[in-house]
């Protein structure tokens, strides 16, 4: 439970888990795991790479060949950042109205892309942390270690590798 929420842990991938508000919906292919709310046009995709040998591609390149087709994205502060992870996020919104962030969180041995959408304004994806106030947000382990979530995070919202 958070603030009175029933949250549910999810796996998408085997180095990925995410702890959600437990009426999330949710469907898998074999690259893609989406998550959403019945009624909501909010919508999370994350697909991971794992990195098997060699360099891993920063995360702000990898944001930038996945924007450079457009010009209206800006960057996107995350809500926190972690130590050990190399991140980057940009947002735009369309010409229908949709908000779309696309993320980049990076360890050495795992990349994990983030897209979020949601038709209207992405505050109100309350159960992903992109509201101001205190909500049930979306919470994303990576990996083998723990790092401790900061005190002052007002939601679950965040990256963090898993034991």
């Amino acid at each position: 439970m958070y603030n009175g929420v029933r949250m549910k842990a999810a796996n998408p991938f085997p180095s990925v888990s995410l702890l959600l508000p437990e009426d999330v919906l949710e469907n898998h292919d074999d690259r893609v795991s989406s998550y959403w709310r019945k009624g909501d046009t909010c919508l999370l995709q994350l697909s991971s790479f794992t990195r098997q040998s060699g360099a891993q591609v920063s995360a702000a390149q990898r944001l930038s060949d996945r924007t450079k087709t457009e010009a209206n994205w800006k960057p996107f502060d995350l809500p926190r950042r972690l130590e050990g992870c190399d991140a980057a996020a940009a947002t735009m919104v369309d010409e229908q109205g949709t908000s779309w962030v696309h993320g980049y969180l990076v360890w050495p041995w795992v990349a994990v892309h983030v897209t979020v959408s949601r038709k209207g304004q992405l505050e109100e994806c309350h159960w992903m942390g992109f509201a101001r106030q205190r909500s049930p947000g979306c919470h994303v382990i990576a990996s083998n270690r723990v790092f401790p979530q900061p005190a002052s995070s007002p939601t679950p919202a965040g990256l963090q590798p898993r034991l």
